[in-house]
């Protein structure tokens, strides 16, 4: 049992974890290192170049399957519609309808 008074207030941590003044972590969760959490504590160029990544692989994949003539939305069956086999197309069609009808 611990004497009263002895017990440590919780208070704001620093995030040093490797130099913590606390004998054990007062936190219930850390951020995790990613990109848009460098982002949000104040390095904007974190999210913005992991955005720009993902835009250009998503391109170079769709210029890589319209080139070979693979469908670009499931990369498996040889397009028929443009760049889209026709399961894909049809399911296109499908919630095109959808979204206009939809009131």
């Amino acid at each position: 049992m611990e004497k009263a008074g002895t017990r440590m207030k919780k208070t704001i941590c620093n995030y040093d974890c490797l130099n913590c003044i606390y004998p054990d972590c007062i936190n219930d969760y850390v951020e995790p290192d990613t990109p848009y959490y460098k982002w949000k504590n104040g390095h904007p160029d974190a999210y913005r170049r992991q955005i720009e990544r993902g835009r250009a692989t998503a391109a170079a994949r769709y210029r890589r399957l319209k080139d070979q003539g693979i469908c670009v939305t499931c990369g498996q069956a040889k397009a028929v519609s443009g760049v889209r086999c026709e399961r894909c197309a049809e399911v296109q069609r499908i919630s095109q309808k959808q979204r206009r009808t939809a009131v």
